[in-house]
């Protein structure tokens, strides 16, 4: 046998180990119950984000703000401003 066969002969033997190994037991394992207890930063920055994109468009906001598009097929209108 040549060299490059017996390294894949053991790499094979070795994987097979490895993987065998892997297999696991008869066991029965409880599953697993995650309890809230209370809000967390994620649930908080979610209710900001909600909070701040459900927001409706403030008449006294910035020009770009007061012309956002309210629907789909809206387009957005043009600034008026004279510096460019």
């Amino acid at each position: 046998m040549n060299r490059w066969t017996n390294m894949s002969i053991a790499a094979t033997t070795c994987a097979l180990a490895l993987l065998g190994a892997c297999g696991g037991s008869d066991e029965e394992v409880a599953p697993v119950t995650i309890t809230v207890a209370g809000p967390n930063a994620v649930s908080q920055w979610n209710e900001i984000a909600t909070t701040t994109i459900n927001q409706p468009a403030a008449a006294t906001g910035t020009p770009k703000s007061r012309c956002r598009p309210t629907r789909s097929t809206s387009r957005p209108c043009r600034s008026r401003s004279t510096t460019r």
